[in-house]
């Protein structure tokens, strides 16, 4: 029997495909077509122009659907290929610099949210084995350079949106993750913000019902001497309270890194 096609991704949900069947799921501006033979799984991704397109759906199995041999074709051989596999979100490999629509100065004893939309990573796992067939972005960010010379900091990712003060004018996408930075500053002086440096590879997703994704906030506290106190929430966000987690986050914190990361920023 065909199952309906949905308009949100079922990030996480057990998935499974006949031997010969194929299936078909678009996330934003990526298109993934995968398909099932006897002996291995076979793959094809396209990226959109629009990097910012927020398009969603899938179709498990996809009627008359197939990959061909001249399609640009990922093949994963496997003796008697399980049918049965998932979808999961991941954040960037790399952490991600994001600018304020517009910079602001934080004031001593002040506080304020700011909230970022960062590219996701779609990843395939066959169960019950959990081998990773891909892990390929929605669209994959220009690069940049954060620190404070070219000797000391790290190559990351921009987003290609920016931090919000009020996250209604943020627009939600679905090939996109939504983290709340919480920030304080206890410095006695008033700081500038230009850019948000965000540790992707740290953070854990969640889905809620609308297939949203979600990270849990990130507390991020501001000292007298350029360093950062960074915290990070075991919840998903105030604002989808019902979203579980899915997945895991690709390393743990590196708290060290990322204060001396921020101390960066914050002058």
């Amino acid at each position: 029997m065909t199952e309906p096609a949905l308009d949100i991704i079922p990030w996480g949900r057990p998935l499974e495909l006949a031997v010969g069947a194929s299936a078909r799921f678009r996330v934003g501006p990526l298109t993934v077509v995968v398909q099932r033979l006897a002996d291995e799984w076979r793959a094809a991704w396209e990226t959109e122009a629009d990097p910012l397109a927020t398009g969603s759906s899938a179709e498990c199995p996809c009627e008359g659907l197939s990959l061909a041999e001249d399609d640009a074709i990922h093949r994963f051989v496997i003796h008697d290929a399980p049918g049965r596999f998932t979808l999961l979100p991941r954040l960037a490999d790399r952490a991600m610099v994001v600018r304020p629509a517009r910079p602001f100065r934080l004031l001593p004893g002040a506080h304020a949210d700011i909230f970022v939309s960062t590219a996701l990573w779609v990843v395939m796992e066959l169960a019950p084995t959990r081998h990773v067939l891909f892990d390929v972005p929605v669209s994959r960010p220009s690069d940049t350079w954060f620190g404070p010379s070219t000797i000391e900091g790290e190559l990351c990712y921009v987003s290609r949106t920016s931090a919000r003060l009020d996250l209604a004018s943020l627009q939600l996408r679905p090939g996109r993750a939504v983290t709340r930075i919480h920030v304080e500053n206890k410095s006695g002086a008033a700081l500038n913000l230009e850019r948000v440096h965000l540790p992707a590879p740290e953070l854990q997703p969640f889905v809620d019902a609308d297939g949203q994704v979600w990270t849990q906030p990130v507390e991020v506290a501001l000292d007298a001497h350029g360093g950062a106190e960074v915290r990070y929430g075991t919840s998903p966000s105030r604002h989808a309270p019902a979203a579980v987690a899915v997945g895991v986050p690709r390393q743990s914190p590196r708290r060290h890194l990322f204060a001396r990361a921020l101390s960066a920023l914050w002058t």
